[in-house]
């Protein structure tokens, strides 16, 4: 392993260079995408605090939001970014739900009318099942996932360039 690395060292210009960021993360990462996604008119709701989701039976998602004012609509949205650590994830996975289809309730209809509302009635089943489903998956692996241990970052500046013996220069690298 040794002597790949010293022949990448030695044959690349660009081994010893470093790139490191000169812009905070917002800056650089966020603000664009922000910026991007408001240029397609998409909703973005900041400090919202979420109790769960409400899957429809058209396939929208409803937020139900913790703190909801009467005006302020919580959906339906066609897509949802959460971004939340893996415990609130968690909990609003848990307390997630798919809407109930109110024809599914309905029976006894006579005739051709009620093989057309089968055929309905056994697609809307079948959806729902299917959402039903998928948000049971979602929720299972979510509720899987470890917790990522903390980690440090350590970034050194020095007010001078390293010069090692006999006026070589040191790479300072860590694993």
């Amino acid at each position: 392993m040794l002597t790949y690395m010293q022949i990448y060292f030695l044959a690349s210009p660009d081994a010893d260079k470093r790139e490191v960021t000169t812009a905070d993360y917002y800056t650089a990462v966020l603000e664009p995408w922000v910026k991007h996604l408001l240029n397609y008119k998409v909703s973005i709701k900041l400090n919202s605090p979420v109790r769960g989701l409400l899957f429809t039976k058209e396939g929208k998602v409803i937020v139900d939001l913790v703190h909801a004012e009467e005006e302020e609509e919580g959906g339906p949205y066609d897509y949802v970014v959460m971004a939340a650590d893996l415990s609130a994830t968690q909990a609003i996975l848990s307390q997630s739900v798919v809407e109930e289809d109110p024809a599914e309730a309905e029976e006894g209809r006579e005739g051709e009318a009620h093989v057309e509302v089968g055929k309905e009635h056994a697609f809307r089943a079948a959806l729902r099942q299917y959402q039903q489903s998928s948000l049971d998956l979602v929720t299972e692996r979510v509720g899987q996932l470890p917790i990522a241990p903390e980690y440090k970052v350590f970034r050194a500046y020095f007010n001078q360039q390293l010069q090692g013996p006999n006026g070589t220069v040191d790479i300072l690298e860590t694993p």
